[in-house]
């Protein structure tokens, strides 16, 4: 099971993926990295700050700032605490999606592109010159080669660490049974945990919904998206399984 590290350990992971997110608008990854990148704190991995104090570091109006933020809130990046306006800001925390998905990427990166350190200081050859005492200098032929240096193909460069793309969540409510049913069948296919355990999640005014990634689950014949929502579903159980380990370890 993935150990989940800080959000200081995968701030830039998540700024990376933030980046190359292809559902989101540029005004929402710009908001997004700002958010990320100046104002989640390491100590409580929150950030507290307001839609007109966001609007005035990237030259928007709050009411701009305040659609880039739903936008984020709605493709599954930041959860929130609004504040009621009176000396109470907005709080900002990374969904458990994001943290996952960053944590898988800082482990990939970690394995393929960390950088050994063997011993600090640099070895530099003797330095040697062909100046002699007399007048003149001499100086070793040119050599020529006319043969054409061809870059290394393709295939010969070292692997690189595969990013999955994040994936949006929109919320169905409960009165949606159609679109439910068919989810609850593909999860049970599957072997996934049910619609109660792996997605239900109370919303501000206190009504229950569903977050899931779309409003019905792949066809048989898209294998990619269905093997990406399996992974999706499985990272998103271990991570609440960490999460309900955690609660009874402090509770006992």
């Amino acid at each position: 099971m993935l150990e989940l590290r800080p959000f200081k350990e995968i701030r830039y992971q998540t700024l990376l993926l933030l980046e190359r997110c292809p559902f989101l608008s540029d005004g929402a990854v710009r908001v997004g990295l700002r958010i990320f990148g100046d104002h989640i704190r390491s100590n409580d991995e929150k950030a507290i700050i307001s839609f007109a104090s966001l609007g005035k570091e990237l030259g928007r109006s709050a009411k701009t700032i305040q659609r880039a933020v739903r936008e984020l809130e709605l493709a599954g990046w930041l959860v929130l605490e609004r504040g009621n306006g009176i000396g109470h800001a907005t709080v900002f925390s990374a969904s458990e999606n994001t943290i996952v998905v960053a944590n898988e990427l800082r482990e990939k990166m970690d394995k393929y592109g960390t950088l050994q350190v063997i011993e600090g200081g640099q070895e530099c050859p003797q330095r040697v010159t062909n100046v002699s005492d007399r007048g003149g200098q001499n100086r070793p032929p040119l050599k020529r080669n006319n043969k054409n240096i061809k870059p290394p193909a393709r295939g010969e460069a070292p692997s690189q660490a595969k990013v999955n793309p994040i994936i949006p969540a929109i919320s169905i409510p409960k009165f949606q049974t159609t679109k439910l049913d068919q989810w609850h069948d593909w999860l049970k296919k599957h072997r996934l945990p049910e619609l109660d355990t792996i997605a239900l999640c109370n919303t501000p005014n206190g009504a229950n919904k569903y977050r899931l990634p779309s409003n019905y689950p792949p066809s048989p014949d898209d294998i990619e998206r269905t093997t990406a929502l399996v992974n999706y579903f499985r990272h998103k159980q271990q991570h609440l399984l960490q999460k309900q380990n955690q609660a009874t370890s402090l509770v006992s």
